[in-house]
Parts: C-alpha cells; structure tokens; sequence
C-alpha cells in the first residue's frame, strides 16, 4: 500500500484495521519505513515507543485536521472532528509536506 498526501505519492504504508493491529501499531519497534495508518481511532498513546512520531488526526475524509509530533511515553488529546489518525517517524510529515488541510489518500 502507498500514501498519498495532495495527490502526490510520499511513502508506503501499512493500514492497522483489526482491533489487534489497532492495538499493537508501532509499539516495541525500533522505527518503520513510511507510516502507520489507523481506522477508527481519534487518539493514541506512546507508550513503549522506542521512537518519536509525527501523528496527524484525520477526518471522515482524510482530510488532516491536527498534527502534532510525540515523544515516547505520551498520550495525544483528542480533537474534535477525528475519526482516524497516521503515524510516521518524526520530521517525515515535513519531508512530505503533510499539513493541516492536506488530504490523504491509501492505494494498492
């Protein structure tokens, strides 16, 4: 799968959909190549992150609404309008130029 943030294809990503997938996400891992896309999910946490992560809070249309970077051992606020949230290593959503406003796609 690949991400595309403003119509453009940035990196590959991987799509945590089970309630398993949801749960686990990118702990105890020691970094990941591009990000992690959750479904239904309006808040994360870091703990027994190994890493920090750029996260940003999704709307029903992928369309980022909040971002913010974190640290391992934190808990995000929750944000009004979210519906699903992407996590990549920090300082990647700068090199894909991802931003409040942009939209986000996931293609095969």
């Amino acid at each position: 799968m690949r991400l595309w943030v403003d119509n453009v294809d940035v990196a590959p990503v991987e799509i945590a959909s089970s309630s398993w997938q949801k749960m686990k996400g990118l702990l105890r891992r020691d970094g990941i190549d591009g990000a992690m896309y959750f479904e239904n999910v309006p808040s994360v946490h870091t703990f027994f992150m190994r890493f920090a992560i750029d996260v940003a809070y999704l709307g029903g249309d992928l369309v980022v609404r909040h971002v913010q970077t974190m640290k391992p051992w934190r808990v995000s606020g929750k944000h009004r309008g979210v519906r699903h949230v992407l996590e990549a290593p920090a300082g990647s959503f700068g090199k894909w130029n991802l931003r409040v406003g942009s939209k986000i796609e996931v293609h095969s």
